[in-house]
């Protein structure tokens, strides 16, 4: 009965990870009709999603922080509390300004419970079975960005962009009150000081790298170099951490850590990149480009905790490498046909391109926390989880700034994005290959090891 209730309580975390990465996705494919209501450009649109993930890459900075000093139950209904507000905000948002602030404080709804879900998963079930877990997990999540742009293109094509917020709004609202009777306080609370130095030297650097890929200014590459020295000086002196970064003296992790976040940045930049190139270049309406997304990751998901199983019984080379090839033939696959690409051809490619993310992406995740000792888990996962959601954000803005950098040399505005499009898939090949290098030399430590301790 007790395992039960953990079950159920889990669900309910993840359903509120899950509605805040639907509505992120779901976003993009109205960018063109907020783009026009608002009176923005894209390079300023874009800012809804890359924000978002920021600001959640912010907030799981304190992920570690916050499992200490707060139960659960208390993170639960704040980031609950926090998204069904956002959604209101964002509702009734008259200008662009408002509509951001409303996204902000909806993303305590992921940056709150996306390390909260996975920290009770590793606390509450038994290892062994941690790759069913956080496979299942994945499963949810996965389907968010599918849901995402088709519940988002639904909304667009019947109703209005503002009707993504109100359903969702009140999913949210069912979602807490069946989790304030299931979510629980499972570790006693801790006493402990908040690492305002590290936290407000980092997030500047988040912040200011952003802003940098974004405007390519001497002036913020300047301050970021600033911020960073700061930041090296404080972590120093300051033995109030935000993250134990003795986690990265296991080379192994280290070189996991860089996959995961390389992964998650193809996959949330493609997902910017597809529905916009449909829209722009080939005028589809905003639900025929958002159902292309749809097909490849219900396929995908279903076949998640299969890959689970995969990672638990078999040998991990597998899922990882055959995930990762899986990438980089769709990758190579989207680069050759940009020019001329159809819905039928983006949704295959697409699919290929899942179903490798699905077999890598969460047994990737998987053997990054093998590689801790369990009094480092709780540090390794905010690490994780922030690297995950700013990875995202660095994706949207690279692809988007190499567009924008061809746009201005190309009057042709619809050749500029497909010419554009294809320059990414290529950078998102590259990324693939870097991918492999990583897995390469991380299964090489981990067999040193093996055989170090076997002699």
């Amino acid at each position: 009965m007790k395992n039960q209730k953990n079950i159920v309580a889990i669900i309910s975390v993840t359903c509120i990870s899950f509605l805040g990465i639907m509505t992120e996705t779901s976003l993009n494919v109205a960018f063109p009709r907020l783009m026009n209501e608002f009176k923005v450009p894209l390079n300023i649109i874009q800012w809804l999603t890359t924000a978002y993930l920021l600001f959640i890459a912010i907030l799981m900075m304190c992920s570690s922080y916050f499992s200490k000093a707060f139960s659960a139950r208390e993170i639960f209904i704040s980031s609950a509390t926090l998204f069904i507000l956002g959604s209101i905000v964002s509702l009734l948002a008259p200008n662009f300004f408002i509509l951001l602030i409303g996204r902000l404080l909806s993303s305590f709804g992921a940056g709150l419970c996306s390390p909260l879900m996975f920290n009770l998963i590793v606390e509450l079930m038994p290892q062994d079975k941690w790759g069913f877990y956080l496979g299942l997990s994945g499963l949810v999540l996965s389907l968010a960005p599918a849901l995402g742009p088709a519940y988002g293109g639904l909304m667009v094509e019947y109703f209005s962009w503002r009707e993504i917020f109100l359903f969702t709004g009140i999913f949210a609202l069912l979602i807490m009150l069946t989790g304030i009777n299931t979510v629980e306080k499972y570790y006693p609370k801790e006493k402990i000081k908040f690492a305002w130095l590290s936290f407000l030297s980092l997030s500047a650097i988040l912040i200011l790298l952003n802003l940098f890929l974004n405007q390519l200014s001497i002036n913020l590459a300047v301050l970021l170099l600033i911020s960073i020295f700061i930041f090296l000086i404080i972590y120093k002196k300051d033995r109030n951490r935000l993250f134990d970064f003795r986690i990265f003296k296991i080379r192994s992790f280290s070189l996991a850590f860089i996959s995961y976040l390389l992964l998650q940045m193809m996959t949330i930049g493609i997902e910017f990149l597809l529905p916009n190139y449909m829209q722009l270049v080939n005028h589809l309406s905003p639900l025929n480009s958002a159902l292309i997304l749809l097909p490849r990751s219900i396929i995908a998901s279903l076949l998640n905790p299969i890959f689970g199983r995969m990672y638990d019984d078999w040998n991990a080379k597998i899922p990882l490498y055959a995930g990762i090839v899986f990438i980089l033939i769709s990758c190579i696959l989207f680069s050759v046909f940009a020019d001329g690409m159809t819905m039928a051809l983006g949704t295959i490619f697409f699919i290929v391109f899942m179903l490798g993310r699905q077999m890598a992406f969460n047994n990737t995740l998987a053997e990054a926390m093998g590689y801790q000792k369990k009094e480092f888990r709780t540090d390794a996962t905010a690490v994780l989880q922030t690297g995950q959601q700013y990875a995202g954000s660095i994706g949207t803005i690279l692809l988007s700034l190499i567009i924008s950098l061809v746009q201005s040399n190309q009057s042709n505005s619809h050749l500029a994005i497909a010419q554009g499009s294809r320059i990414d898939f290529m950078i998102l090949g590259l990324i693939s290959a870097c991918v492999i290098i990583c897995y390469f030399f991380m299964f090489k430590l981990k067999n040193k090891k093996l055989l170090s301790t076997e002699l």
